[in-house]
């Protein structure tokens, strides 16, 4: 299938085949999830995750990952969910939060088991003792960042937290005695560039006020951020800035998938890395939009607060001279192109080079974006056509 008529299309396909028919700098944002190394076989030639060691799955995600930077604009970013195994005794890798006894003999016929490494000297010959975590969101970050990816933030997707005598979210059974349970997954935002766009705006969350009488526009804060921070996180506005642990429960799949999405982990990754209006039809710039004074002029772009630039990126103001002032947020009053190429907006693209059952995919279509997505699994693939409503595509 050419160019462009993978858009709004689910194909099946290997990543790198797929990824390779995608012009360079036309995707703003990627949102997905490899498969998690050594906890799986889906029964496909040429799966990820199946790989001998660690060192070959993340040079594998790297190799990916480097083509995925290509097709991406210079201001977009990517949003990689990644999970932990653990190498057992018997030379095999379990996913912390569950083991070969928490998964039902329906699920290991269906080929969704923990894989066989071998013995312990395997193990043991890429530096794993067995019960070890084999680090592999840490292994596979790391890696992305030698490769020249900015990680601007390590998110915790939490699926269970306790809050007294009350329990928020779901994790797998686990029977282990010598250690916690694992009640959480990653999510890394990762950028192209120094800059990039980020609608902070998109995502802001309920605020929660503190201790009473607090404004935060005194002592240490104050100091620290210019005496602002009431600007920006007013406990009047009733919002703050979007926090980087979630809890969002994992959501029921009653199909033969056993890694999906939840949707509401997809949607502040594209609320956040897409504009809501669009793009510009001939450059590709994302609109931004335009706030109301006094803490107006235009956000969206990802010119985070910061000392010395001033929010154009260029350093013509006083050396320390902090730019709150023209940054924080206020009532969107509306949106503008931050180009002079004229045109009405167009949907900006969203992808998922992994995308299972469609989830990215369905969300990026409700919430009015475009999306490019692909599995090697055919399977997968007809659920994700069956979620989109869409005709079978070969």
């Amino acid at each position: 299938m050419n160019w462009p008529e993978q858009i709004n299309q689910v194909v099946c396909a290997d990543v790198l085949d797929y990824l390779s028919g995608i012009p360079d700098g036309v995707v703003q944002t990627c949102i997905t999830s490899p498969p998690y190394w050594g906890l799986r076989d889906y029964g496909v030639l040429g799966q990820l995750g199946l790989e001998s060691t660690p060192e070959e799955y993340v040079a594998k995600m790297v190799e990916i990952f480097a083509e995925v930077r290509r097709v991406l604009r210079d201001d977009g970013t990517v949003w990689l969910n990644i999970s932990d195994s653990s190498a057992s005794g018997k030379g095999t890798c379990h996913n912390p939060g569950g083991g070969e006894n928490s998964i039902g003999r329906e699920r290991k016929a269906a080929g969704a088991y923990p894989l066989n490494r071998g013995n312990k000297s395997t193990l043991a010959a890429f530096g794993l003792k067995p019960k070890d975590l084999c680090l592999i969101p840490y292994r596979m970050i790391l890696a992305l960042q030698a490769d020249g990816w900015w990680i601007r933030s390590a998110i915790v997707w939490a699926k269970g937290l306790s809050f007294c005598d009350s329990y928020v979210g779901s994790i797998m059974p686990d029977s282990a005695e010598d250690r916690p349970s694992s009640a959480y997954e990653m999510v890394y935002l990762l950028s192209k560039s120094r800059r990039y766009y980020y609608d902070y705006i998109a995502v802001k969350e309920s605020s929660v006020k503190g201790a009473a009488g607090s404004t935060f526009n005194t002592g240490k804060t104050a100091v620290h951020q210019g005496g602002k921070a009431s600007d920006a996180e007013r406990v009047e506005s009733g919002t703050r800035n979007l926090r980087n642990v979630w809890v969002i429960q994992s959501e029921k799949c009653s199909h033969a998938h056993f890694a999906t999405f939840p949707t509401k982990l997809v949607e502040p990754c594209i609320l956040a890395g897409t504009s809501e209006k669009g793009q510009c039809p001939e450059c590709g710039k994302p609109w931004v939009r335009v706030v109301s004074k006094p803490t107006g002029g235009t956000t969206g772009k990802g010119w985070q607060p910061h000392i010395d630039d001033d929010i154009t990126g260029n350093s013509g103001g006083k050396v320390g001279q902090k730019v709150w002032d023209t940054y924080s947020p206020g009532s969107t009053l509306g949106w503008r192109p931050d180009c002079e190429c004229g045109g009405d907006p167009v949907p900006q693209i969203v992808l998922d080079p992994f995308g299972g059952k469609g989830t990215t995919a369905k969300r990026a279509k409700e919430l009015g974006r475009d999306y490019l997505t692909c599995d090697l699994n055919e399977e997968y693939c007809q659920l994700a056509r069956q979620e989109l409503s869409q005709e079978e595509l070969f």
